[in-house]
């Protein structure tokens, strides 16, 4: 179960939508004020030694990422990836002024297609950072644990159809790769097999996904989580964990524990 003060903060934001859009002016000016990044995990790209890194965003969503990012690698190139258009939209007129920050409005997975995007709507309210590729896994993540007072005949789904590309055709050289895509990592990764052979980034992905650990491990990377300034190997982070390779001791300030 869900702890309850998380629970009912997520439910009165879906009865009162416009908290929603406070909620996260409000995480991205503390994010700013406090120099603390979006999630705890994400904290790691601050010891990178490389000072102005090739970052790719993928699943970049309202900018929580994107600015922290910025906030802890201010030189940094940064190419996020957001397939809603609104969204997609805003990010671009936020940082149309940042020269080093790029918006692609499309997805990234294993064929370059148009296909839709499902987005889940609940008592009016549109839960745009749970829209997915599968119809399902915007559907099932809004429930009875998640939600009080849930009631599935207040949840509907809409689609949009956005557009596909391969990450292996766009040939970037990264640094730093983080996936957030609503269990649709497997096909981004797969997607950007030789992207990630070739330049061996450090990778960022939601934690506890089996398909996911087993396609980077068959990619040669090994599972790390990281708190308090070191990576431990075989963790698991509370949000995300990280994909290492034996040549980013030399590219992070950080302890390591094996």
């Amino acid at each position: 179960m869900q702890p309850y003060a998380k629970k009912l903060t997520r439910s009165v934001s879906m009865f009162v939508p416009s908290l929603r859009e406070t909620r996260v002016a409000a995480q991205i000016a503390m994010i700013e004020l406090l120099r603390r990044p979006w999630r705890p995990d994400v904290a790691a790209v601050g010891g990178l030694i490389e000072e102005e890194p090739l970052i790719l965003d993928v699943g970049a969503n309202r900018g929580l990422s994107v600015a922290s990012l910025l906030m802890l690698k201010p030189k940094a190139q940064i190419v996020a990836f957001e397939p809603l258009a609104d969204l997609a939209n805003q990010l671009k007129s936020k940082y149309k002024d940042h020269a080093n920050v790029r918006i692609y409005s499309y997805a990234l997975s294993i064929d370059e297609a148009t296909t839709n995007i499902y987005i889940p709507i609940y008592r009016g309210c549109v839960m745009d950072t749970l829209a997915a590729l599968k119809r399902e896994d915007a559907e099932d993540w809004i429930n009875q644990d998640r939600v009080l007072w849930f009631n599935r005949d207040k949840l509907t789904v809409k689609h949009q159809e956005v557009h596909a590309m391969r990450l292996d055709d766009m040939h970037f050289e990264p640094h730093i790769i983080k996936i957030y895509a609503q269990s649709h990592e497997p096909k981004v990764i797969a997607g950007g097999e030789q992207t990630i052979k070739k330049n061996e980034p450090a990778i960022l992905v939601p934690a506890r996904i089996p398909e996911i650990d087993g396609r980077l491990r068959d990619l040669g990377y090994g599972r790390y989580a990281f708190h308090d300034g070191t990576f431990y190997a075989e963790g698991e982070g509370k949000y995300s964990s990280w994909y290492l390779k034996p040549k980013h001791r030399d590219q992070f300030i950080y302890r390591w524990v094996t």
